[in-house]
């Protein structure tokens, strides 16, 4: 069975995460407009896709496919490495 058509699942977003052994995986605390979740780790590539199954997108979800982060409508952005590359109110010491 497709795991995006399983009922528990039903109006939700299905993240599926295939990463090298040590990667972390963090989730602050929401806040009103959505929530983050961070992915860091240095031992390989991390694959993520995702799949809604309800709501706008549910003529695809119904087919129970999985996409990338880059064709969902999930905001990504890459974790800056170097520090000073980071604006002046985000830099820690």
């Amino acid at each position: 069975m497709d795991i995006c058509r399983i009922e528990a699942f039903r109006e939700q977003v299905v993240i599926a995460i295939k990463a090298p052994e040590e990667t972390r995986l963090e989730v602050p605390t929401p806040k009103e407009d959505g929530i983050q979740i961070h992915l860091k780790g240095s031992r390989g590539p991390i694959s993520v896709l995702m799949c809604e199954t309800g709501g706008q997108d549910s003529e695809r979800a119904a087919g129970g496919s999985f996409s990338t982060l880059e064709e969902s409508r999930i905001h990504t952005t890459p974790l800056l490495k170097d520090k000073s590359t980071l604006p002046p109110s985000v830099k820690t010491p």
